[in-house]
């Protein structure tokens, strides 16, 4: 176990350096809120529409426009980004009618965020989801965000393959690499680099939001790693790829030419590359985020990575009659899937508890739901993995040609195996080959399934943006729209909009109040009186939701001295 002591304290040293240079963290953006909001009526039309995110975005990649329903520009094109606020003026000609608002920001963990609003200027009548979906005329881009996952998936896996499994010749096999090992890391190696490399021409087109163009655009590739995180990764991830595959191709050789330190340092390097990108850049504190996910992301390399090659080298073995060899193999890659698990399983319970926060968000957010689907795949190759530790490995032990002598040493028995210990020995190799096989594609899954999970927003932050509620009933003759913007305990602007029957702002209302009341806490109800703030339109800035929960919000229309009309909307208040 010293090569694997010295390795893995080069592999920790080297993680330390190297987060260490990573730089300071932020948080992930969100859109939280606009002016004017989703959905308002407004009169006279805005000279400037806002939008503020939870932490700085950057437009170099995007940008902001503002359509009229011919579909034509009513903007300046002067869109700035200050921090986490994004402003774009408006041409002094704007009249009455719908405007929809379609923005694009990379945020600082580098995913690309875009969206749409729209508002309403005097008399103009709301638009419709499909009139709104034919101003933006935006390409579906689902296919670029499934081959960005695709290539996401390929840097992962042939990076974890080639990096882990030079970790597996260098402390597990203990022999010169054949041939085939050779051929197999080092096309793995290719296959991570190039998933490494597919993603920037991929993030150009999902964040340009112009597809092909992008992806065979030089310049758009110059955007992408100066304005975000994917230039440091990718450069360290081939950087590791490379020195991984020169020392994985040195073990193949009768004489090595270049010294072990050069794959443990490569692998490092491959590892600590995964955390200088995505969410992990951008959560907090990083002084103990980015070096759990290195370890993170080095556990499960060393794990997949050894599984693979133990599938194939003890069959290798135990085909050449080296019995005693192929048991001892499998005896300390126990020992190495034993310290990875626990790494592992370590670390997993940092960054989940730092990307989740609670286990309300871990059962309601997609990205909780998502960590849950990873969490049951590795607990069921953590299990297999359990039962050839405890149940097979003895078996292999203790029968057949190989014993454990008290030393630890596996030696063959002078006096060989007798009929039964033969026949326990061989039902436990055939278990183990098909087990590790199990393995093997649990860990894929997973894999897989981690390729997903970095484009989803964390659950904490998707909870602490909360999100716009909006909802719409019938009211009076027209309708009544309800928006609460962020929907976050704290202060929120709450609008009350009124149509008529042909969908004009109705402006018959003569006050609006609204109650606002938390039954499971026995809170409320507060009332507030709401402001005019145009044509059928009141609002409302409040702190009052200072706590989670289901509110109740009823919304009081007076519609003559002796007469009221109320509304109740059921809305989640996030924490």
């Amino acid at each position: 176990m010293r090569r694997l002591r010295l390795g893995l304290t080069a592999v920790l040293v080297t993680v330390v350096a190297l987060v260490a240079l990573a730089g300071p963290a932020s948080a992930h953006a969100q859109f939280v809120t606009s002016t004017p909001a989703d959905g308002a009526h407004v009169d006279p039309a805005p000279d400037v529409v806002t939008l503020r995110f939870s932490e700085d975005v950057s437009l170099e990649l995007g940008g902001v426009r503002v359509l009229d329903t011919d579909g034509e520009r009513v903007d300046n094109d002067d869109a700035q980004a200050d921090g986490e606020v994004v402003t774009v003026g408006l041409r002094d000609d704007v009249g009455d009618g719908t405007y929809v608002v379609a923005w694009s920001v990379v945020s600082a963990d580098s995913h690309p965020v875009n969206g749409a609003f729209t508002f309403v200027v005097g008399e103009g009548l709301a638009a419709s989801d499909d009139e709104i979906a034919s101003l933006l005329n935006a390409p579906d881009d689902t296919g670029w965000h499934v081959a960005a996952g695709i290539a996401r998936f390929a840097a992962y896996a042939g990076t974890l393959l080639a990096a882990g499994g030079f970790v597996f010749i260098s402390v597990v096999d203990r022999r010169r690499a054949s041939r085939s090992v050779v051929r197999l890391l080092t096309g793995a190696a290719v296959v991570g680099a190039v998933g490494l490399l597919a993603q920037i021409p991929l993030q150009a087109a999902i964040a340009t939001e112009t597809g092909w163009s992008a992806v065979w655009s030089p310049s758009r590739w110059i955007d992408v790693l100066s304005n975000t995180g994917l230039r440091w990764s990718t450069a360290l991830g081939l950087v590791g790829l490379v020195l991984v595959g020169i020392a994985v191709g040195s073990a193949g050789e009768e004489r090595p030419s270049a010294p072990a330190w050069v794959g443990w340092f490569g692998a490092a390097v491959a590892f600590v590359s995964f955390a200088l990108t995505g969410h992990t850049r951008v959560t907090s504190p990083a002084w103990l985020v980015l070096p759990a996910d290195a370890m993170h992301v080095a556990a499960a390399g060393i794990w997949f990575g050894g599984l693979v090659l133990l599938a194939a080298a003890w069959t290798r073995r135990r085909r050449e009659g080296d019995a005693v060899a192929a048991a001892g193999m499998v005896d300390r890659f126990s020992q190495v899937a034993a310290c990875s698990a626990a790494a592992l399983g370590v670390t997993g319970l940092i960054l989940s508890w730092l990307e989740v926060g609670s286990f309300d968000e871990l059962f309601s957010t997609r990205y909780g739901w998502t960590l849950v689907a990873k969490l049951a795949a590795v607990a069921v190759v953590a299990a297999i993995a359990a039962y050839n530790h405890w149940r097979l490995l003895p078996d292999i032990r203790l029968s057949g040609r190989p014993v454990l002598t008290a030393s630890g040493a596996l030696v063959a028995s002078p006096g060989g195996p007798g009929a039964a210990r033969t026949t326990r020995s061989s039902l436990a190799w055939r278990r183990l080959e098909g087990t590790v096989r199990a393995e093997v594609v649990g860990l894929v899954v997973v894999l897989a399934i981690t390729a997903a999970l970095v484009a989803i927003t964390p659950a904490r932050d998707a909870a602490a943006t909360g999100g716009v509620y909006s909802s719409t009933v019938a009211y009076l003759d027209g309708q009544m729209s309800f928006v609460i913007d962020p929907r976050r305990v704290g202060t929120n602007e709450m609008h009350v909009y009124l149509l008529d029957s042909t969908g004009r702002a109705d402006d018959s209302l003569e006050k609006v109040t609204i109650r606002m009341s938390l039954p499971d806490e026995g809170l409320g109800p507060i009332e507030r009186e709401t402001e005019k703030a145009g044509a059928g339109h009141w609002s409302l800035d409040t702190s009052d939701l200072t706590i989670a929960g289901d509110w109740e919000m009823e919304v009081v229309g007076q519609v003559s001295r002796f007469e009221d009309q109320t509304v109740t909307f059921d809305v989640p208040i996030r924490g």
